[in-house]
């Protein structure tokens, strides 16, 4: 089918008729410009369009189709070009549908996937579950949580007193440098905060995520104050890509609770109170503060020096020593880290050596 020849067609018929391009088009209900590409063969002219045309100029459309006008003998070849035209007309269309499904499709999967993305970029590593706990002179807490989400952070703790000082309030602050934080303050041994993301009413979310700082407890008792610092471990956090249920570790029939074994030397030399067992031993250049809770099998130590402290804790289950070193003047804190065998020769050995060796082992 020649699209120019039947434009330059129709174009002798439109000037024949003495018809402007402007009329023509208005009578067969497209734009002028629409009628000027299908006159210089830009454009296919469409069934629809050729039915009005034939019925303006009084001929048929397989001479539109054509481009000329034929006689009798010629009736068969124009109605094959017909036909053909109307075939390509329709397979046309049919191409034309197919590819606006394509693209459709393919910006269905485009924009899924994206949603995809965002969705694991917001989910992925978003939620983090820390035991607290912590010890100084005559407090202690270890039953304290923190849970981290994108939406809000929840803390909670309690402080018990190791010889019964009555605890008039809890301030609990945030150390990020030489900047402290106030988080809460309450007239009570025990808090719950849920704060949330973007309100901070409480905390500076993005600090607390990146665990830039430290949490430490201000106690005030019986007209005194002592400070606590308190160590996060962290304990959940979803990094699992594909989740799947564990296997049970017995049928349930026949459960055995773990035993933890307690030395003998912890049975008769520490005191037990608050489901832990603690001993105090003073050295010459400094206090000796050593602990034992067997629910969770942990081994701490803390070295109190005249400016300083020294603290470790040991999981004994993991087989994980933290460390950490503050001041006491300035309440300046180290990072808590954990100390590798090889790297932290000297404070491992120190530490296995002159305390759990002699009092676990």
């Amino acid at each position: 089918m020649n699209n120019k020849k039947i434009g330059e067609f129709i174009k002798n018929l439109r000037t024949n008729s003495n018809l402007k391009q402007e009329e023509l088009a208005e009578k067969i209900y497209i734009s002028r410009s629409n009628l000027s590409d299908i006159e210089n063969g830009r454009t296919m002219l469409s069934p629809d369009k050729a039915l009005s045309l034939s019925e303006i100029f009084n001929v048929s459309i397989e001479e539109l189709y054509c481009g000329e006008k034929t006689n009798n003998h010629d009736i068969q070849k124009s109605n094959k070009v017909f036909y053909d035209t109307v075939n390509s007309i329709v397979k046309f269309e049919k191409k034309k549908s197919l590819k606006l499904l394509f693209i459709i499709t393919l910006i269905f999967i485009v924009l899924t996937f994206l949603f995809l993305c965002y969705y694991f970029f917001y989910s992925y590593n978003s939620v983090k579950f820390y035991k607290v706990s912590g010890e100084s002179n005559n407090f202690v807490t270890n039953q304290g949580m923190l849970i981290i989400s994108k939406e809000n952070i929840n803390f909670s703790l309690s402080v018990e007193s190791k010889n019964s000082q009555t605890i008039e309030r809890l301030t609990l602050k945030y150390k990020d440098g030489d900047i402290d934080e106030l988080i809460q303050q309450v007239d009570d041994k025990y808090f719950y905060i849920t704060d949330y993301y973007n309100y901070n009413e409480y905390f500076d979310y993005k600090k607390i995520v990146k665990e830039k700082g430290m949490f430490y407890l201000e106690i005030e008792y019986e007209n005194k104050k002592e400070t606590l610092n308190l160590s996060t471990v962290k304990q959940y956090e979803n990094k699992r890509l594909i989740f799947k249920k564990d296997k049970p570790v017995t049928d349930g029939k026949n459960v055995e609770k773990r035993e933890v074994i307690i030395p003998e030397k912890i049975l008769k030399e520490f005191k037990y109170e608050h489901n832990a067992y603690s001993y105090e031993k003073k050295l010459k250049d400094c206090t000796v503060y050593l602990g034992f809770v067997p629910d969770a099998n942990i081994f701490f130590v803390t070295e109190q020096y005249k400016k300083y402290n020294i603290e470790y804790e040991y999981y004994i289950d993991s087989n994980n020593l933290y460390y950490l070193e503050s001041n006491i003047d300035s309440n300046i804190l180290q990072k808590r880290r954990n100390i590798n065998k090889d790297k932290d020769y000297n404070l491992y050995n120190n530490f296995f050596e002159k305390y759990y060796n002699k009092y676990f082992e």
